[in-house]
């Protein structure tokens, strides 16, 4: 598989809000290159990868499957490993975890086929194993590829250890997430990518709430934000920015906590998702309605003009109720 095609895996989606989906950067092709190009597989692929990088997650799903059909029929195992990687990584962004196990299951054994290396599938699975609740295996499968020899890339080996850092501060120990972050941090400067640093502040900004510093928490969360944005990872930008709110609201900055909701409102209406648009604009336009906030509220009520009744209960970041 080659670089071009793979979905990033931002070092914020290690989890549904961590952007992992969402940990990520763009990882190493997870299988060599096909011997004989095929333009339709790469057509397909093509228009896949710019479909996820509009937001556009359905259209993406489709494609994917599409190309993986296409890479299947012609019997290619790198093809159907890259196909089937990103199919799987699709399905995550879209809640499907389960969905992905039997794909990466399949880009596993082509690899094995055709000697390629799973390092992306061991930090895929590793995320969809956090997803489902299952912390032992997603460590297990972290750990493996760390210890893989020769070293994975140091972009995977970066979002193993966030990974880890991520279940560490879920398990309430933050000397040990400290010590994964800190482990991270140390490979990012071999990587250069914004993503990455992405995964980094969000980290940061987990470990804060640990802390009760919640306003430093809320400037990690929007540091996250603006890398994502500069990744063009619009999905993983959204959960960034609704970690922010929260960690603005508990900081006691409403107005701040409602400017956040009404990007992050405005930014599922321009991926085309109206119906998860509007329960965070009627969030933002309450907090800045308390917050005196009227020129913000002016903007809310606007963008909620164009939006249909109805939503589908909204966002929030983890661990915080509107």
């Amino acid at each position: 598989m080659r670089r071009g095609w793979k979905l990033p895996l931002a070092g914020a989606a290690l989890v549904a809000s961590l952007s992992l989906a969402g940990c990520a950067a763009p990882a190493k092709p997870v299988g060599p290159a096909p011997a004989a190009i095929d333009p339709l597989w790469t057509q397909q692929m093509k228009a896949a990868r710019s479909a996820f990088e509009r937001g556009r997650l359905e259209s993406a799903q489709r494609l994917y499957q599409r190309a993986l059909d296409r890479a299947r029929s012609l019997d290619q195992p790198g093809n159907i490993a890259d196909a089937a990687y990103n199919l799987a990584a699709c399905r995550v962004a879209l809640g499907q975890a389960e969905q992905a196990r039997p794909l990466l299951g399949e880009a596993r054994a082509e690899l094995e086929r055709s000697a390629g290396d799973p390092a992306d599938v061991l930090l895929l699975e590793a995320r969809v194993a956090l997803l489902l609740n299952h912390p032992q295996e997603a460590t297990q499968l972290a750990r493996q590829l760390l210890a893989r020899h020769p070293p994975a890339a140091a972009e995977l080996r970066l979002l193993a250890h966030l990974l880890l850092g991520t279940l560490a501060s879920e398990r309430g120990e933050p000397a040990q997430a400290e010590v994964e972050l800190a482990r991270a941090a140390a490979l990012e400067a071999q990587t250069g990518d914004p993503a990455l640093r992405a995964g980094l502040c969000e980290l940061a900004g987990r470990l804060c709430l640990l802390r009760g510093e919640f306003a430093r928490a809320a400037a990690h969360f929007d540091a996250q934000a603006g890398l994502l944005r500069e990744a063009r990872q619009p999905q993983a930008m959204v959960g960034a920015l609704l970690e922010a709110a929260g960690a603005h609201q508990r900081a006691g900055a409403l107005d701040l906590a409602a400017e956040r909701l009404y990007r992050a409102a405005r930014a599922r209406l321009g991926q085309g998702n109206p119906q998860a648009a509007r329960p965070l604009a009627e969030r933002a336009l309450g907090l800045a309605s308390s917050g005196g906030e009227p020129q913000l509220a002016a903007a809310i009520r606007a963008l909620l003009a164009e939006l249909p009744p109805g939503g589908t209960g909204g966002e929030s970041p983890r661990g915080e109720a509107f």
